[in-house]
């Protein structure tokens, strides 16, 4: 009995373990796109990230770069299955926030496919 409770104490441990280790590597992809470290962003996905991580703002990948200017972050994260027409808490999309008209340009025709 004492070693079925251990068994169970510890995957739930390692459960636990890989969910904050998911989080993070979210959070890092999010950080990331904001800060326009491609090189980052390409490893996080690859590994796994998701790409429609919400923060408790509602911020995105996608809206962090789009909102930067950083147009080959967005288009990458839109390949790989971001989600174009995510709203944050204040109710704003990728399109709303985008700083430059290339931007913009990518975000509506990527939304006319």
């Amino acid at each position: 009995m004492k070693k079925q409770i251990f068994l169970i104490i510890l995957s739930l441990g390692m459960s636990l373990q890989a969910m904050n280790a998911s989080l993070t590597n979210n959070q890092r992809l999010l950080r990331a796109a904001e800060n326009g470290k491609w090189q980052q962003v390409y490893q996080l996905v690859g590994g796994g990230a998701d790409v429609n991580f919400a923060d408790a703002q509602g911020e995105t990948p996608l809206i962090a770069a789009s909102r930067k200017g950083y147009s080959a972050i967005l288009y990458y994260l839109l390949k790989n299955g971001a989600d174009i027409y995510h709203k944050n808490n204040a109710g704003k999309t990728a399109l709303d926030v985008a700083k430059t008209q290339q931007e913009k340009n990518l975000l509506m025709r990527e939304m006319e496919k």
